[in-house]
Parts: C-alpha cells; sequence; structure tokens
C-alpha cells in the first residue's frame, strides 16, 4: 500500500470525518473561566489600597447612620457596604430598577451633581416608620407621593450629613439636595461615559431591608485631592517630604553619574563620499580653530568649552553656562 493517499482516498477520508460528526475538539482552556468585561478605553481608576480605604470610610460613615436613624426610628437598623467601584455613569443608571427613588443633589463647591438612589420598599417602610406605624409594608414597588417623598426628606438628608463625613478632611464640601426623580433615566444630569464612584448599601432592620447606591463624578473627587489622600494613606505616610528628606535627595543625587559630550565640530557628507574614505585622509569640521566648542548634557548643549590638554590627556575648559 502506498505511504501517499490519491486525491480520491483524501477527499473520500474528509467526507468520512464530516459525516461522521468527529474531529478536532474546541480548545477548553477558558471553558469553565469567569470572563469579566474590561474597557481598555476606560479603565479602573482605584487601586486595590483605595478601594479598601473607601469600603473603610464608608463603613465608618455608616456606623454615625445607624446610631442617628435607629434613635430618630427608635428602631434597630442595619447597614453594611456592598461594594465600591469606579464604573461608568451609563452603567450604574442602567442597572437602577424602575422606580427608584432618585434624590439629585449638587456637590458644593465644585457644582457638578451627584445621586442617592433607594429602594422603593424600603421608602415606603422609611414613611410607615415616621408616620406612627410599625414600618413594614407589602406594597409592591411604585411612583412615591408628593406627600411621601416629602416625608422622606429628613432622613435623605441625614443619610448625605453622613456621607459628607467620607471626603476626608473637607469640611467645605456640602450636598445640596436638588430635586426627586423616580427613573434616572430621565435625568441626564451627566455623560453616560463619564467615570464615577458608586457606592452600593445594604439597609435593613425591623423595618424591612433594601439596597442604597450613592454615587458621585470622579472629576469631584480629584478637585477635592481625596484620592491622593487615599494613596497617602494607604501607604501610611505622607507623600510631602519633609525638609531634611529634601536635603538628602539632593546631596544623593549630587553623588549620580552623569554622561557628557564635548562635540568638536560637525561635518556633512554624501553616502559616496562616506564609503569613498581612506586611512590618512581629513575632514574638514565646521568648528574653526580657537573657537568654542558646545558640551552637552544628553542632547542638549548646557556649557560651552575650549579643547586643549591636561596631563597628557584630553581635555576642555568650561568658558561659558548656557542658560534654558
Amino acid at each position: 500500500m502506498p505511504d501517499i493517499l490519491s486525491s480520491d482516498e483524501l477527499s473520500g477520508l474528509l467526507a468520512a470525518v464530516e459525516e461522521d460528526g468527529s474531529g478536532p475538539e474546541e480548545p477548553t482552556f477558558f471553558r469553565d473561566k469567569a470572563v469579566a468585561p474590561y474597557d481598555f478605553e476606560r479603565p479602573t481608576r482605584l487601586s486595590r489600597a483605595q478601594v479598601r480605604q473607601l469600603q473603610r470610610l464608608y463603613e465608618s460613615a455608616l456606623e454615625g447612620l445607624v446610631g442617628a436613624l435607629s434613635e430618630a426610628l427608635r428602631s434597630p437598623v442595619e447597614a453594611n457596604v456592598l461594594g465600591v467601584k469606579a464604573v461608568p455613569y451609563g452603567s450604574f443608571a442602567n442597572v437602577l430598577p424602575t422606580p427608584t427613588y432618585v434624590n439629585i443633589f449638587r456637590v458644593e463647591p465644585f457644582g457638578v451633581l451627584g445621586v442617592l438612589a433607594l429602594d422603593i420598599p424600603f421608602c415606603l417602610a422609611l414613611v410607615d416608620r415616621l408616620l406612627g406605624g410599625h414600618g413594614h409594608t407589602t406594597e409592591k414597588p411604585r411612583n412615591l407621593t408628593l406627600i411621601e417623598v416629602a416625608i422622606l426628606e429628613w432622613p435623605v438628608r441625614m443619610i448625605l450629613e453622613q456621607l459628607e463625613e467620607c471626603w476626608h478632611g473637607e469640611p467645605q464640601v456640602k450636598f445640596v439636595a436638588e430635586t426627586v426623580r423616580m427613573d434616572l433615566n430621565f435625568a441626564q444630569i451627566m455623560h453616560t461615559a463619564e467615570t464615577v464612584l458608586r457606592v452600593t448599601f445594604a439597609l435593613g432592620g425591623e423595618i424591612g431591608s433594601g439596597e442604597a447606591h450613592f454615587c458621585i463624578p470622579f472629576s469631584a473627587l480629584e478637585r477635592a485631592g481625596c484620592l491622593e489622600r487615599l494613596h497617602e494613606d494607604a501607604l501610611g505616610t505622607s507623600c510631602k517630604p519633609n525638609e531634611q528628606e529634601l536635603e538628602q535627595a539632593r546631596e544623593n543625587l549630587k553623588k549620580a553619574g552623569l554622561g557628557l559630550t564635548a562635540e568638536l565640530g560637525r561635518a556633512t557628507l554624501t553616502v559616496k563620499e562616506v564609503m569613498a574614505l581612506k586611512p590618512g585622509q581629513v575632514i574638514r569640521l565646521s568648528t574653526k580653530v580657537g573657537e568654542a566648542i558646545p558640551v552637552k548634557v544628553g542632547n542638549e548643549a548646557k556649557f560651552t568649552a575650549k579643547p586643549g590638554l591636561r596631563t597628557k590627556a584630553l581635555a576642555v575648559q568650561i568658558q561659558q553656562v548656557l542658560k534654558d
């Protein structure tokens, strides 16, 4: 039997494989792996250390909120942070159910808008408790009435005041309530691609349970210097060195080696002339005899100097310091 198949035999073999359905299986390297979406145009702007710092800050704020709400409602309230993420505003708006209590507030003194969203069942339980009831509600999610929205102004103001404490030493920052909506899609307060900080809380207790979502533009965090301070806290030190550290850095810098280049002159030749060069031939440079030559640091001329000899070694004598 020949070692090489004929074209007819090869065609028949391929046809049999197609009919049988057998063949090389698809690679299974990633079949059981969970794949998470990642936006390479807008990568995440929070490090793991900053996420941990923010989570601790908001957990601390919730401790104050739990005490204030429990005392005001005369009923134990629980709260904890479910997650801290940097996401596009469009992604944040799309995950909110409809209807949702959405309080849009202004961040002063930066003039940007933020969002505090609360689940409707939890809002109805709050209203029932504030009106003297037990705080339990079996009503399906619905748009709140104007009276219910007005009753919620006080607890929402309390929540915002506690969240203001997370601005890490920025006492002038205030959250000023602007308006209330039941659907965030009808309140375009910023571009869908703008990066925001989203903090999700779980609220619960005897009055029921629900989730709260806090959203604020990253531009406000950056302008307030919050991210820089979070980075400093994560390192455990201040990023601003003291005078002793600066002096030590200057001394270390003085000991660092730095290459200098003294350029005796330049010449321009054609490729033909370069290929025709022979030992003993002289190339005329642009620098005249006795003329100062440039001394470069890197690719920039920083000094002018006079070439010569010192103890039988080539040397240059600095004549002038060139200013930038």
